[in-house]
């Protein structure tokens, strides 16, 4: 890489070139330094991440060999330990399944504090804290070669682990974890990882974590007795087998987000329909043609009596108005109609309703009365009567068989004088 301007002082620091900045890394790591030199869990672990984004940012800057061996020394202190951490408390876990006695989950807790003890001595940690650095004013140009140089790797290497069935290659597997860790947090740099990127690493630890403890397993199955071997055994044998599923149906989205495009069916998709509009597709819920009984509509109008020309002409001069001056009811408008007619067509229209009122009678079915209740009907004896009389006087009987042949007015005689009367 391109060597930056900045200049050593006499203290030996570096001081900041033009438009550099000076990384956190540091500030952070001395918060975790104490706990760190006195190996507890949370601090290693912590500080094994830290070691981990320095060297993402070591990618995007010019460090001295030195400062880039310290931050690598201290990687590498810290590895065993987190290793060792994470294994035991995958065992631990597995022993609660197991439901193993308080007593082997003790003595399994005190061999794991033993071998912790044994690897600390064999790997001491660092005494001294790593130097700081500064990143360049041009990192972010940097990080994005770096990215795209990376993503071109993992899609590589993604597609050459993928293709092959369930491969046993553990280093293939761990050293494309390596690399797509230091893609997340190159990315991390400037932003958010992507989720696809997130879950993808968290299997690939689940199966690293599983390939350290199978190993641990058949070199140190002397802390369990042979039934419990046997059952950790299987349990991240198959712990294994469904972290790498798990990688390869994540792989689409990955794939495409390495490619820097949207999957296929997420640009297919078609926009979420409204409840409304699911509703009415659904063959179920589509309502019958409305009977006649239910239908809003009105009944036929030959049931009701058609208006004279008078009638209608008042109705419709309403129509003819403007919207702000309507009155919004159909009886003001057909009264505002009848007062611009003339004299003689509002005598017309007033005599109108009483012409088809008795029409309507006279059409109307007649009411069902009880035969009890039904008044005797004089006319019939008042015409036989009479009908005997004019036979009794002889010549003048045409008339009276006349009158003789005449029947009782019924509902459909078609008459004017409703009561029958000739």
């Amino acid at each position: 890489m391109a060597k930056t301007s900045s200049k050593a002082t006499k203290a030996g620091r570096i001081a900041p070139a033009s438009g550099a900045q000076p990384s956190t890394l540091n500030t952070q790591l001395a918060e975790y330094w104490p706990d760190f030199q006195a190996a507890t869990p949370r601090a290693v672990h912590e500080v094994r991440k830290l070691t981990r984004r320095a060297g993402a940012e070591a990618e995007v800057s010019d460090l001295k060999k030195k400062v880039r061996r310290e931050w690598r020394d201290l990687r590498r202190a810290a590895a065993p330990i987190r290793d060792h951490d994470a294994a035991g408390e995958h065992l631990q876990a597995a022993l609660a399944e197991l439901k193993a006695s308080p007593a082997a989950v003790k003595r399994f807790q005190a061999a794991w504090a033993k071998r912790r003890t044994e690897l600390l001595a064999a790997h001491p940690l660092p005494a001294a804290m790593p130097s700081s650095y500064d990143l360049p004013g041009d990192w972010e140009a940097r990080a994005e070669r770096v990215m795209k140089a990376d993503r071109k790797a993992l899609l590589k290497r993604g597609k050459a682990l993928m293709k092959a069935a369930d491969t046993d290659d553990s280093e293939a597997w761990h050293d494309w974890r390596k690399l797509m860790k230091r893609y997340r947090y190159t990315l991390e740099l400037a932003g958010k990882a992507p989720r696809e990127v997130k879950d993808t690493l968290e299997h690939l630890g689940r199966l690293q974590d599983a390939e350290v403890l199978l190993e641990l397993l058949r070199h140190e199955g002397q802390h369990f007795t042979a039934a419990q071997l046997s059952a950790l055994t299987r349990r991240e044998e198959q712990a294994r087998l469904q972290a790498r599923a798990a990688v390869r149906e994540l792989w689409p989205t990955l794939k495409a987000h390495l490619k820097g495009e949207a999957l296929p069916n997420e640009e297919a998709a078609p926009p979420a329909q409204a409840p409304a509009t699911a509703e009415a597709s659904a063959p179920a819920k589509v309502s019958a043609p409305a009977t006649p009984a239910a239908s809003p509509t009105p009944t036929k109008k030959a049931a009701t009596p058609k208006p004279d020309r008078a009638t209608q002409a008042s109705r419709k001069t309403p129509r003819r108005q403007p919207a702000a001056e309507a009155t919004g009811t159909q009886a003001r408008a057909a009264r505002s109609g009848a007062k611009k007619t003339t004299p003689a067509a509002a005598t017309k229209a007033e005599k109108a309703p009483a012409k088809r009122a008795s029409t309507a009678a006279a059409k109307a079915p007649a009411a069902k009365v009880p035969a009890s209740k039904v008044p005797a009907d004089k006319g019939p004896a008042k015409r036989a009567a009479k009908t005997a009389i004019n036979t009794a006087s002889g010549p003048a009987a045409k008339p009276s068989r006349s009158a003789a042949k005449k029947k009782p007015a019924t509902p459909r005689r078609k008459t004017g004088d409703p009561d029958g009367n000739s």
